[in-house]
C-alpha cells in the first residue's frame, strides 16, 4: 500500500507529557475504532471473530486488536460495554467487550504493552474506577474479572503519571527515546526544592553570571528545575550505564515516592526498614541492592544550614510536617546501613547499585559547588554517605559512624587515628585482588605442569578415575589443580575434551571433570587455597555466561550448577585472602576465623577503635556519648578472646544474632526478648540443657555493656525520644535477668557444658574486664545483676555472687539450683527427684563408666534397687541419661556390670508410674484397670459412638458425657459446624455469619460453617479436620469458588514472622531442632537417629546370638 494511502491521524498532540484524558478521549484514531464499531451491522459477529482470533494470534497482532477493543471499553456507554450483543451466529457465545478485553489480556502474556495501549489502558483503569464506585452487584461482575485482567504497572502509574500521545510519524526508537527523555522533565517532588542558585554545568565563564544571580533567585524562591537533576544532567551521568531498564525503574520508584502522600512515604519507609533487616539476617544481598536503589530514588539533595542572622522563611504546613516526620534521615540512615553490609570494591556489586550511586555522587558534588559539605543540615549523614562512596574521606566516615564527632582536628591527628587503628586489627587480606591469584606461583605451576603433560587427555582420565575412590582431603587437593586450569586456561582449550580414548573411556575436559569432582565432594569442608580457585572460576563463569551462547556454554552451565552455594555468597561480599604456607594449619584456621569478624559492626555495636591508653584518659567523653555501642566490642578486640574457639559457625551465628537484635525497632525487640523467655521456661522444664545453652548465647548476643553512673551534680544528658523509649522497655535488663537465670541451671565446670556456651562466656567476660578499666563494677548502673553475673562466670567472686543472690534470687530459685545432676570432677550425683526414688541409694563403692566415644571415665556410686520384672531383683548402676554431652557419647560399663539411666519412670510400688493403679496413672481408667485392657471402657465406647462424634477435635461422645477434658469443644450438632474455644480464641479466625453448605464426599451428608481463617487477605473456610468421623469422609464445599482450611489449631497459629508458630526458627517453635532447623529436616538429628537405630540393632543381635 502507497504510504500517501496508509491512515494517519489528522492532528496528533506533541509528546510533550502535557496529554490530558479529554485528549486522549477525542483522538481521532480511537474515535475512529468506536465509530467503526457503532457502525458494523452485527457488533455481535465483530466481537466473536476477535474471541476467535485471539486463540492464535502472534503478541504483535493481539495487542494491535487490543488498542480496538480498549477503545470500544472506554468510550462506549457502561451498559453498552458490559453487555453482550445478540449476534446472527448460532451455537457460538457472543462475549462483552469487557469480557474480551479481560480475555486477551490475560493471553497478552508477557508481551510489552505498547505505547497506544497504555494510553487507552489507562482510559479504562480509569473507568474501572467509576464503575467500582457506582455499581455493585451482578452488573460489576465483569468489570471485577477485567480489574483482575488489567496489568499492574497500569496501577502503578495511574497515580503518578499519564502515558503521553505517541507520534505516528517517528519511528519505535525515537518514540522510545522520547519517551525516556519525558521522565526525566517531570517536576520535582516540594520536599526536594530548595532556594539554590544554578549548578555548575556550565563553562567557567558563565559561572560567574550564575554566583551574581544566585542572590536573586533565593530571594524569589528558586525554580525546582534548577535544584533537581535536569535531563542533560542525568542523562550525562547515565550515559555509561548499559541498562535502561534500570534507570527507568529508578526514576519511577522516585515519582512514586514524590507524588504520595504523607502517611504513604512513612508507610513505605517502615516497609523498606523491615525488609532490609530481613535481607541481611538472611543474607540476601542482592536483594539489599534492591532496596538500596529503591531507597535512594527518594532521596533529597543537601541543603544549606540557616545563617544565623537570617530570618526563617515561612514554610507551609505539609512542609512543616514533612519535616517533623524526618523521612530524609531515616533513608539516608538506611542507604548508609544497607551499603555498610557490601563490598562497593566489587564490579558486580556496584553494577547492581547503578543508577543509585551515581545519582548520590550526582547530588553531592552539585552541592559542593555552592560550599562544603559540612555545611550542610544533616552534615553527619551525608559525610558518611560520602565516605562509603569515596575513598578519600573513609576516616572521618569510620569517626562518624561510631557516633564521636571530630571537631576541630586535623588531618594529623585523623592520621594518627587511622595507623593506630590499622596496626591493632592488622593487615587487610580482603584487599587482595583476582590478579594476585591468577599470578600466584603455586597456581601458575599447576598450570604450567598439566601444558607441559605430552598427552593432558590421559592426565584428565587419570583425575577421573582416581576422584571415585579418594578420601574427601586428597579429593579436594586434586580439586585445587583442576580449578586452576579451569580458572587459568583459555576458554575454548578449558572446554575442549582431548582427542583420543583409553580403552574405550571417554575423556573429559578441565570443566567437566571439575564439576564431576565437586559433585563428589559431598560436604568436605572447602580449604583455603580451594576456596581462592573456585573464587576464581566463578569470575570466569560470570564471563562466560554474558559473552558464550550455545551448545559451547553447556558444560559451563554445568559447572556452576555444581559450584558450592558458598562461593556465590561470598563473591560479592568478600575476597577470599591468600594462605601463608609457612603457617601451620592450626593458625591459618584461627586468623581465618578472625577475619569473619573484620566485618563492619551494625551502628549499635559500634566505636571508635583507638588505643587503650586513650580510653583510659577519655572515659567521661565515652560516658557522654553514651548508648550501647560506647562499650561494645570491635573485631580487633574480640579477636584477642576468639583463639581458643574451634567452631566458627557458633561464632558467625552469634555476631549474626548480635547484628538482627541491633537492627530491629522496638515491638521486634520486645517479641524476641519474650519469646527468648518462653523458650527458656519451656527448655528448663523439659530438662533440654543445650537449647538452654542456645538460648543463653542468644541473649549474650545482644548484650550491651555495662554503663556508668551519673554523678550527683552532673546534669543529666538530652537523651533522643527511642533510647528513652529503649530505656523504659528495660531490654538489656531482662536479658541480663534470663542470662544469669540460665547459667543458674548449668554447671560450667563441666568442660562439654562451657564449650557449648561459647563464644557468649567470652563475651560477656570482655564487657566486664573492658568497664573495669574505668572503674569498679559496682559504680555500673545495674551493679547487682553485673556483679552477680561476674560471680558465676569467675570463680574467685562466688562468695560474693552468692550474697547478691540471696538477695536477688527467690528461695525455691536456690533451693532447685543446687540439686541438679552434676558429673562435676568425673564423679556422677543424681537430681533431687532421683535421690528421693525410694529404690535408689547410695552404695559408697564407686563403678568405672567409660565414654564409648571418646573414652573418658565416670564414677558412680548409684544404684537402683528395683522389683521389676526387667530388673529380676539385681542392683544396676546409674548413669547420666544424656551420656557424655561434650561429644554425646554413652557411658557404658567395661567390667560387665549392669547399669541404667537415670530417667526412672518407677513409682514406689514397683511399677511404671503410668501404669501403676494405686498411684492413679495415666493409663489407668476410673475402673481400676488399664484402658486398652478394660472390656467396660472398650464396650462403652463402642456403643455410645453417636451422630455428634465428628467433633473437631476427634472427641467422642460416651455416655452423655465428653470423654476426653475440657467443657467447650468444636461440635456439628444439628449439621451447624462450631470450632473449639481454641480455635475461636485466634485473632485470625471469626464469623461471617454468612452459612456456606459443606458436603461429605462419602455419604452426601450437609454441615453449615460460617467461621473462616482470613490470611494475607484470602478467607478460607474452616471444616473439621477429622472429617465426618462417622463415615471417615471429608467435607468439601459445594460451590468451587470457596477453599478450605482444617481447623487444626497448631496449623492456624501463626506467629509474627508469617509463619506456623511450632516450625518458626525465630519464635523457637516445638518443630525446630537445638541446631535451629526443622526436626524432619536437619542432618544431625537424622544422623543421631539413624546412630540409635542401629546401636538397638546390634544390641538386638548380640542378644539374639547368646
Amino acid at each position: 500500500m502507497p504510504l500517501e494511502k496508509r491512515w494517519r491521524p489528522v492532528a496528533a498532540p506533541p509528546s510533550n507529557g502535557k496529554t490530558t484524558v479529554e485528549d486522549w478521549k477525542t483522538h481521532p484514531r480511537l474515535q475512529k475504532h468506536l465509530q467503526r464499531f457503532l457502525d458494523s451491522p452485527d457488533p455481535g459477529r465483530v466481537l466473536s471473530k476477535y474471541s476467535a482470533q485471539a486463540q492464535h494470534l502472534n503478541p504483535e497482532k493481539l495487542l494491535r486488536i487490543a488498542v480496538h477493543v480498549g477503545a470500544w471499553v472506554a468510550l462506549l456507554p457502561l451498559e453498552q460495554a458490559a453487555l453482550s450483543p445478540r449476534g446472527g451466529e448460532e451455537d457460538v457465545s457472543q462475549p462483552s467487550p469487557v469480557q474480551l478485553l479481560a480475555q486477551i489480556l490475560r493471553l497478552r502474556g508477557r508481551a510489552k504493552i505498547t505505547d497506544w495501549l497504555q494510553g487507552v489502558l489507562h482510559l479504562v483503569a480509569l473507568r474501572l474506577q467509576d464503575v467500582r464506585h457506582n455499581f455493585q452487584g451482578e452488573v460489576a461482575r465483569t468489570w471485577m474479572e477485567l480489574r483482575r485482567s488489567m496489568p499492574k504497572a497500569i496501577w502503578r502509574e495511574l497515580r503518578t503519571q499519564r502515558p503521553a500521545m505517541p507520534v505516528c510519524g517517528e519511528s519505535k526508537g525515537q518514540q522510545q527515546l522520547a519517551h525516556q527523555g519525558s521522565l526525566l522533565k517531570r517536576k520535582p517532588p516540594p520536599e526536594q526544592m530548595e532556594p539554590a542558585g544554578l549548578e555548575q554545568t556550565e563553562p567557567d565563564g558563565a559561572r560567574a553570571v550564575v554566583e551574581a544571580e544566585s542572590s536573586m533567585v533565593q530571594q524569589s524562591g528558586g525554580l525546582a528545575s534548577e535544584e533537581m537533576l535536569l535531563e542533560s544532567d542525568f542523562q550525562l551521568e547515565t550515559s555509561k550505564l548499559g541498562n535502561a531498564r534500570a534507570v527507568r525503574r529508578f526514576y519511577r520508584d522516585g515519582a512514586a515516592f514524590s507524588n504520595s502522600t504523607l502517611e504513604e512515604r512513612a508507610l513505605h519507609l517502615d516497609s523498606l526498614e523491615e525488609r532490609l533487616v530481613k535481607a541481611v539476617a538472611s543474607e540476601s544481598w542482592d536483594q539489599v541492592c534492591s532496596l538500596i536503589r529503591e531507597a535512594a530514588s527518594a532521596l533529597a539533595a543537601p541543603r544549606q544550614k540557616a545563617v544565623l542572622t537570617e530570618a526563617a522563611a515561612p514554610m507551609p504546613e505539609d512542609a512543616q510536617q514533612r519535616l517533623q516526620a524526618h523521612l530524609q534521615g531515616k533513608l539516608r540512615k538506611l542507604i548508609c546501613k544497607g551499603l555498610a553490609f557490601l563490598d562497593l570494591t566489587d564490579a558486580g556489586t556496584t553494577s547492581q547499585l547503578e543508577p543509585a550511586l551515581t545519582f548520590m555522587k550526582l547530588l553531592i558534588e552539585r552541592f559542593k559547588v555552592r560550599g562544603q559539605l559540612e555545611e550542610a543540615r544533616p552534615a553527619k549523614q551525608w559525610l558518611r554517605l560520602q565516605g562509603i562512596l569515596t575513598s578519600e574521606v573513609t576516616t572521618q566516615a569510620q569517626a562518624n559512624l561510631g557516633g564521636l564527632q571530630l571537631e576541630g582536628s586535623s588531618v594529623g591527628e585523623v592520621a594518627q587515628i587511622a595507623e593506630s587503628k590499622k596496626t591493632l586489627t592488622g593487615p587487610d587480606k580482603a584487599s587482595v585482588i583476582g590478579g594476585d591469584w591468577k599470578t600466584h606461583p603455586r597456581l601458575q605451576k599447576h598450570l604450567q605442569r598439566f601444558l607441559d603433560s605430552p598427552d593432558p587427555g590421559r592426565v584428565l582420565s587419570r583425575y577421573s578415575a582416581q576422584a571415585l575412590s579418594l578420601n574427601p582431603e586428597k579429593l579436594l587437593r586434586i580439586a585445587v589443580h583442576v580449578g586452576a586450569w579451569v580458572a587459568l586456561l583459555p576458554l575454548e582449550q578449558a572446554t575442549l575434551s582431548p582427542i583420543g580414548r583409553e580403552d574405550g573411556v571417554i575423556q573429559p575436559s578441565p570443566v567437566q571433570l571439575l564439576a564431576q569432582i565437586l559433585r563428589l565432594r559431598g560436604r568436605a569442608k572447602i580449604t583455603d587455597w580451594l576456596q581462592g580457585v573456585l573464587h576464581l572460576v566463578a569470575l570466569r563463569l560470570q564471563d562466560v555466561r554474558q559473552n558464550v551462547q550455545g551448545e559451547v556454554a553447556r558444560p559451563w552451565m554445568a559447572l556452576r550448577h555444581s559450584m558450592p552455594k558458598a562461593i556465590w555468597r561470598e563473591l560479592r561480599t568478600q575476597r577470599p585472602a591468600i594462605p601463608v604456607c609457612g603457617k601451620s594449619k592450626g593458625q591459618q584456621e584461627l586468623e581465618h576465623q578472625g577475619s569473619l569478624l573484620k566485618r563492619k559492626t551494625p551502628p549499635e555495636q559500634s566505636e571508635l577503635v583507638v588505643p587503650n591508653s586513650a580510653v583510659e584518659e577519655q572515659p567521661d567523653m565515652l560516658q557522654q556519648v553514651g548508648g550501647p555501642g560506647t562499650g561494645a566490642l570491635t573485631a580487633s578486640d574480640f579477636h584477642f578472646e576468639i583463639s581458643q574457639f574451634s567452631n566458627r559457625k557458633f561464632v558467625r551465628r552469634f555476631y549474626r544474632d548480635g547484628a538482627a537484635f541491633s537492627n530491629a525497632n522496638l515491638d521486634e525487640r520486645t517479641l524476641h526478648v519474650d519469646c527468648l523467655e518462653q523458650r527458656l521456661v519451656k527448655a528448663v522444664f523439659s530438662e533440654s540443657w543445650d537449647h538452654v545453652c542456645s538460648l543463653i548465647r542468644e541473649a549474650a548476643a545482644a548484650l550491651a555493656s555495662p554503663r556508668q553512673k551519673a554523678a550527683l551534680n552532673e546534669a543529666p544528658a538530652p537523651m533522643l525520644e527511642d533510647a528513652q523509649e529503649r530505656l523504659q522497655a528495660n531490654f538489656q535488663g531482662r536479658l541480663r535477668k534470663l542470662i544469669c537465670k540460665g547459667l543458674g541451671y548449668l554447671d560450667l565446670s563441666d568442660a562439654g557444658t562451657a564449650l557449648q556456651l561459647e563464644p557468649a562466656l567470652s563475651f560477656m567476660k570482655l564487657l566486664i574486664e573492658r568497664f573495669e578499666i574505668r572503674g569498679q563494677l559496682e559504680e555500673a548502673r545495674a551493679a547487682k545483676q553485673w556483679l552477680r553475673l561476674q560471680g558465676i562466670l569467675i570463680a574467685d567472686a562466688s562468695t560474693k555472687a552468692e550474697a547478691i543472690l540471696e538477695i536477688s534470687q527467690p528461695e525455691e530459685s536456690v533451693k532447685r539450683s543446687g540439686v541438679l545432676k552434676t558429673t562435676k570432677d568425673g564423679v556422677y550425683t543424681p537430681g533431687q527427684n532421683t535421690q528421693e526414688n525410694p529404690m535408689v541409694r547410695n552404695t559408697g563403692s564407686d563403678v568405672v563408666l567409660t565414654c564409648n566415644t571418646c573414652g573418658v571415665e565416670l564414677r558412680s556410686s548409684w544404684v537402683f534397687d528395683g522389683t521389676l520384672k526387667s530388673s529380676r531383683g539385681k542392683l544396676r548402676t546409674l548413669v547420666p541419661s544424656n551420656g557424655h554431652t561434650a561429644c554425646g557419647g554413652r557411658y557404658i560399663s567395661v567390667t560387665g556390670v549392669l547399669i541404667v539411666r537415670d530417667f526412672l519412670g518407677v513409682c514406689p510400688h514397683g511399677s511404671q508410674r503410668s501404669r501403676c493403679v494405686k498411684c492413679g496413672g495415666s493409663e489407668i481408667c476410673i475402673h481400676k484397670k488399664r484402658r486398652n485392657r478394660c472390656p467396660l471402657c472398650k464396650a462403652s465406647l463402642d456403643s455410645s459412638l453417636v451422630e455428634d462424634s465428628c467433633r473437631t477435635d476427634g472427641s467422642v461422645t460416651i455416655g452423655g458425657e465428653n470423654a476426653l477434658s475440657g467443657k467447650d469443644r468444636g461440635s456439628a450438632k444439628g449439621g451447624v459446624y462450631s470450632p473449639s474455644v481454641k480455635v475461636r480464641s485466634n485473632p485470625l479466625v471469626r464469623n461471617t455469619g454468612q452459612d456456606v453448605i459443606l458436603t461429605c464426599k462419602k455419604c452426601r451428608l450437609e454441615l453449615r460453617s460460617s467461621w473462616v481463617f482470613d490470611y494475607l487477605g484470602k478467607a478460607r473456610i474452616l471444616v473439621p479436620r477429622h472429617g465426618h468421623s462417622a463415615c471417615g469422609g471429608k467435607y468439601v464445599p459445594t460451590d468451587a469458588k470457596f477453599s478450605v482450611k482444617q481447623d487444626n489449631p497448631t496449623h492456624l497459629d501463626i506467629c509474627p514472622h508469617g509463619s506456623q508458630r511450632s516450625l518458626c526458627v525465630k519464635c523457637g517453635g516445638s518443630g525446630i531442632c537445638v541446631h535451629r532447623k526443622r526436626i524432619s529436616a536437619c542432618p544431625h538429628c537424622l544422623a543421631a537417629g539413624y546412630q540409635k537405630r542401629k546401636r538397638k540393632e546390634k544390641t538386638h543381635e548380640g542378644k539374639a546370638t547368646h
